[in-house]
């Protein structure tokens, strides 16, 4: 099973390794522009979790990205999810579970 690796595109391509590494080769890295992709059922929607955002927001993911790193699963497959977005000050940096 692939796990599935959101990385904020502000931050740098060197992250990915320090945060997310090692990796299998079934893993994927999606580059998300913060001004853009604020919203977690559009991430996900990309990722292909859901067929659309409206699916998503049905689901309950009409909410924002989080700040720092995230990791929790999702679905009926527990599909990994690991996100790295900006954060502003160590106490938001990290969530375990949504």
């Amino acid at each position: 099973m692939s796990d599935i690796h959101f990385i904020s595109n502000t931050l740098p391509e060197s992250d990915i390794d320090l945060f997310f590494g090692p990796m299998s080769e079934d893993d994927v890295v999606i580059r998300f522009d913060n001004n853009v992709d604020k919203w977690m059922h559009t991430i996900l929607c990309k990722a292909g979790i859901f067929k659309s955002s409206s699916q998503a927001r049905n689901n309950g993911w009409n909410k924002l990205v989080p700040k720092g790193f995230t990791d929790f699963r999702i679905g009926k497959k527990k599909t990994r999810i690991v996100i790295l977005n900006d954060w502003e000050n160590w106490n938001d940096f990290f969530r375990w579970n949504k």
